[in-house]
């Protein structure tokens, strides 16, 4: 993966500029680089690198303040002495409290200062010196041994009485020095009257923010940025506080006052109304008390699954609904053809029909319906039904039925009586008479033609009644 370089940061010294916003962006330009300042192998080694780099970034009045007070020197420990009796470096680190204090040991600390208080308690008889030494890197805190720039060599044992331990200067040593006496640092410390720092109009991020850094640059403890963190707090914040326990961690304080003052802007800007509030305490609503779940009911949470259908249980779907739809269908056929079989026997309602003649009985219609000549100009036949209409009853559908069988018994001996007279007129035919068998010309008016035994076809010829028939 390719590393991102970022814009070397640059310090001119001006009075508006922030010192700590600098070695911040420092600190992220290094990273950037993907320079180990706490790396000692190579040539250059990394802390090295690191120093140059930390030197580029001065300008004008900056970088003149940087060479007078740390380019070409080393690092003095003001309250280390060299009569530790150590050779190198490692060996001094595994030294004791008891082997370096001056009730037993070599006295290497300076009298009177924290460390040598530290060395004569007898609760800190199991540390080593590697207790005061900050990690290699850019962060480091030398207030305990009293790290200062210096001109002299370096220079770890040996020396007479009352010299002090000097080392080289590494990035770290010089960001330390370079964050704590800058000049624009030492006005601001100058000026800064710790004891009345006040919220007023900050928000309280800043105000914590002003605190620690002016703690800081005093030299105070958390203890005494902290009380005066909460001596200089709006009295509003001070309520809040009361409310939310003083008691607990600085952090969770603050956030819960970033919390509040965020919600009472909205509120003097309009931007909260009451529904907008109620959703608000309707999802911080904690309840008290959860029911406890026994062993035999263990709670099991797992993400619900979309509902899909598979293609058996569609088909099976499909074929559900068309069963209903069928059945239902069925049962409106069957309504329907109830209620025409009761209307079947109903009478006949009036339509917009034509109007139709008028008969005494059914022996009469059907006597009308034999003619030949229709009931009205458009040859339109009417049936028994619609001739009856209302009269209609049950004992004239029996009539009907009689009188039915008759007519078919009357068309029957009709037809005898024709096929009667036609053998009689035939009876008077002879073999030999004297006709033409070719002579078909009269066939088309009724004449028979008949054939014997042996294949020979004779025709008969008939002759129709002129006479008119009696009116």
């Amino acid at each position: 993966m390719a590393n991102v370089t970022l814009g070397m940061p640059i310090f001119s010294g001006e009075p508006d500029e922030d010192v700590e916003l600098f070695l911040d962006l420092f600190r992220g330009y290094l990273a950037g680089l993907g320079i180990n300042p706490a790396d000692n192998a190579g040539n250059p080694t990394g802390h090295s690198r690191a120093l140059g780099l930390l030197r580029g970034c001065m300008r004008g009045s900056a970088a003149e303040w940087f060479d007078r007070e740390l380019t070409r020197k080393n690092w003095e420990l003001h309250n280390l002495f060299q009569n530790h009796g150590q050779a190198n470096w490692g060996n001094l680190r595994a030294r004791t409290m008891p082997q370096l204090n001056a009730t037993a040991g070599t006295n290497s600390f300076r009298a009177g200062t924290n460390i040598h208080a530290y060395a004569e308690n007898a609760g800190n008889v199991a540390d080593t010196f590697a207790v005061f030494l900050p990690a290699p890197g850019l962060n480091q805190d030398w207030r305990m041994l009293d790290g200062r720039p210096t001109d002299r060599v370096r220079q770890l044992a040996g020396g007479g009485a009352g010299a002090t331990v000097v080392i080289e200067l590494r990035v770290g040593n010089a960001i330390e020095y370079f964050s704590r006496n800058y000049p624009t640092v030492l006005r601001e410390r100058r000026e800064v009257r710790f004891g009345n720092l006040a919220q007023d109009n900050d928000s309280v991020r800043d105000y914590y923010n002003k605190v620690t850094k002016y703690g800081r640059l005093l030299g105070f403890q958390n203890n005494v940025v902290e009380d005066q963190f909460f001596r200089g707090l709006s009295p509003d914040n001070m309520l809040e506080v009361d409310r939310i326990g003083a008691d607990r961690p600085i952090n969770d304080i603050i956030d819960a006052l970033e919390k509040i003052e965020k919600r009472k802007s909205e509120m003097r800007l309009g931007l909260s109304n009451k529904s907008a509030q109620q959703a608000i305490l309707q999802k911080t609503v904690i309840p008290i008390q959860v029911p406890p779940v026994s062993a035999q009911e263990p709670v099991i949470t797992k993400p619900v699954a979309p509902y899909e259908l598979s293609h058996e249980q569609l088909n099976r779907l499909l074929k559900e609904q068309a069963e209903n739809l069928t059945s239902t269908f069925k049962a409106q056929i069957q309504a329907l053809q109830d209620k025409i079989t009761q209307q079947s026997v109903q009478p006949v309602q009036a339509s917009s029909r034509p109007s139709r003649p008028s008969y005494r009985n059914a022996r009469q219609y059907h006597e009308d319906a034999e003619s030949e000549n229709p009931f009205d100009d458009d040859d339109r036949k009417w049936s028994f039904e619609e001739i009856m209409g209302e009269s209609k009853t049950n004992k004239m559908m029996e009539d009907f039925a009689v009188f039915n069988l008759a007519r078919k018994k009357a068309r029957k001996a009709k037809l005898n009586q024709q096929v009667n007279r036609l053998a009689g007129q035939m009876s008077g035919l002879k073999i030999d008479d004297d006709f033409d068998p070719m002579d078909t010309s009269n066939l088309a008016d009724g004449s028979v033609v008949f054939t014997d035994e042996n294949g020979n076809e004779y025709v008969c010829y008939a002759t129709r009644s002129t006479k008119k028939k009696q009116q």
